[in-house]
């Protein structure tokens, strides 16, 4: 009897999984930008899932991510090409129910540059439930071309849906800026995703992103921690299609974070990522 009780509350279980992804997969096609992801070791490794799980510059994602007291630094290269290398400084404080980061990141060399100052909170209105906002002011520079800056908002959520599974969505750019003294507008997309826990140690993360105009880009990944001290990651993205890898290390305050990323046609691109856990 026991036996049959628990056959049937894995089958619910599964069918309530799978109508969670049929409704996230029908938002995201009716509303994830196209532009580089940002470098974050962590989602990177996880072929770029990062709305819900809880690091250091979480919040450059998905606002509404928690996060503990920490400094970090991110470097990454995309495609081996130095002149899109990057390299950002994070800091985050938690206090109490509410949590606050902010963000300061280059791209890029003289010929071509970006730059990006981001401040983001979050506060938790319910044990299973946490908003956040965060806003971001971008400067883009082309030698020989005039310099364009725009100021973003970003609006997210993140909710405990079971013991075993989250969810989250994100709205990026709702303040629809554009570049000034260019007539590109700055993308705007709704991106939703997923949060298995299989058990204490293994994760799954699934997320759709759509940008109008643009197919939906689809990310999936993996997280396990294998070992007390290490972690291991695995994942793909679709729309651009590009299959990762990567890992973290720790010791007591310290972290060590990389990820390999592999394009068909670019090549491989690396980031890394340090984070010094402050309490």
């Amino acid at each position: 009897m026991l036996e049959s009780i628990r056959i049937e509350e894995g089958i619910v279980k599964a069918v309530r999984i799978f109508l969670y992804l049929l409704i996230l997969g029908g938002c995201s096609l009716a509303n994830a930008a196209f532009e580089r992801p940002i470098a974050d070791p962590v989602a990177a490794g996880m072929g770029g899932s990062g709305l819900i799980i809880e690091r250091s510059g979480g919040f450059l994602v998905n606002p509404a991510i928690g996060f503990k007291q920490n400094v970090a630094i991110w470097w990454d290269q995309p495609y081996g090409l130095t002149e899109l290398g990057s390299e950002r400084v994070i800091a985050g404080l938690s206090v109490k129910d509410s949590d606050f980061g902010a963000s300061y990141g280059q791209t890029g060399d003289k010929a071509y540059s970006e730059k990006q100052f981001c401040a983001a909170g979050s506060y938790a209105f319910a044990p299973d439930i946490r908003a956040g906002i965060s806003a971001s002011w971008h400067k883009l520079a082309i030698d020989g071309l005039p310099s364009g800056c725009a100021a973003v908002l970003n609006l997210g959520v993140v909710g405990q849906v079971t013991n075993d599974l989250k969810a989250a969505a994100v709205w990026k750019n709702l303040s629809q800026s554009k570049l000034s003294n260019y007539e590109d507008e700055l993308p705007i997309s709704l991106a939703a995703g997923l949060l298995f826990d299989a058990d204490d140690r293994t994760e799954f993360a699934l997320e759709f992103e759509q940008q109008p105009g643009w197919p939906t880009e689809v990310r999936m990944g993996i997280n396990s921690r294998v070992l007390k001290p290490l972690a291991l990651r695995g994942g793909a993205r679709f729309n651009p299609a590009e299959y990762t890898a990567g890992f973290s290390l720790r010791h007591r305050a310290l972290q060590v974070h990389y990820a390999l990323l592999w394009h068909r046609d670019l090549g491989a691109s690396h980031a890394i990522g340090l984070d010094v856990l402050l309490r």
